[in-house]
């Protein structure tokens, strides 16, 4: 699991840098369980090159959005400390593909 991990993680690094927009990952890359998908996201954070991770966010929280995705349970991603914002900001769209 480790390897496949640190491969996922590679991958999702190497389309971050390249501006690819992001598709679900299918075949040898797809994360075969919740666990598996959370230690490729660990590695994402530590080898993204973006800094340190400033907190943590939520996602599909509600049971409607859960079934949508085909999952049991609400989800957790990290934050890049300097990508969180604070106060009203001017965001420039190129910089979000």
């Amino acid at each position: 699991m480790i390897e496949k991990s640190k491969k996922i993680s590679e991958f999702l690094v190497c389309e971050h840098k390249n501006n690819k927009r992001f598709k679900n990952l299918t075949g040898d890359l797809k994360p075969e369980s919740i666990p598996e998908a959370y230690m490729a996201q660990h590695y994402f954070h530590e080898s993204a090159g973006r800094g340190s991770l400033g907190g943590y966010k939520i996602a599909l929280s509600s049971k409607i959005q859960q079934q949508h995705h085909n999952i049991i349970q609400p989800l957790i991603g990290g934050l890049f400390k300097s990508e969180i914002l604070f106060g009203p900001q001017i965001l420039e769209r190129k910089k979000y593909k």
